[in-house]
């Protein structure tokens, strides 16, 4: 099978990343930053074969932005790419989180319905191959979380680094392997702020 370009990108700032919470499966829009955030992101992606996106609304109107934007549609919406499950942490800021559990996030301890690694990659790796399959040899936008991408990241063995609103990196996907490739941010510096960085 020829080799699948699949462009992850997270969505743009939402209204409780501006606020600093944790989102997991909570479902709060995108803020107008994050609509500016996708609008941008519309005018660097260029011309793919495809636009996929997680069911939760702030993925999917920022892919539908950055769908409109490039003339590519309708988004395909598939479950496998929701955001990590946070369990407890759910609509939590990190200030009450590192009060509630001490010591828990500096030693990646986390509650016991908060959704496990295994399970995270197991669903992108599932979606990435399905998604190479349907458009073998095509280039595809991936609009999706900062958890369920950094847990691919780490599954490919690569460091944990911070994935801000609107950050994206390429995979080369056939049907046998997953490389990482480079990692971009899709909007100028002065369009992303502190609380858009990391929360899940």
């Amino acid at each position: 099978m020829p080799t699948t370009r699949i462009l992850l990108v997270r969505h743009g700032q939402s209204t409780w990343n501006a606020q600093g919470k944790w989102q997991g499966r909570a479902d709060p829009p995108l803020s107008p930053l994050g609509q500016h955030q996708a609008a941008q992101a519309g005018t660097k992606v260029g011309m793919v074969d495809a636009v996929f996106a997680s069911p939760l609304v702030r993925a999917y109107q920022t892919a539908s932005i950055i769908a409109a934007a490039i003339g590519v549609g309708p988004v395909i919406v598939d479950d496998r790419l929701i955001e990590t499950d946070a369990g407890d942490w759910t609509g939590l800021t990190f200030h009450e989180i590192r009060t509630g559990w001490p010591g828990w996030l500096d030693h990646h301890r986390f509650p016991d319905n908060f959704e496990k690694q295994d399970d995270i990659v197991a669903r992108m790796t599932s979606v990435m191959f399905a998604i190479a399959a349907a458009h073998p040899g095509g280039i595809v936008v991936v609009v999706t979380h900062s958890g369920s991408m950094r847990n691919i990241d780490r599954s490919l063995g690569d460091t944990d680094p911070g994935i801000p609103n609107l950050s994206s990196r390429w995979y080369d996907v056939d049907e046998h392997h997953i490389v990482g490739g480079e990692r971009l941010l899709l909007v100028d510096a002065e369009h992303t702020t502190s609380t858009s960085t990391s929360q899940v």
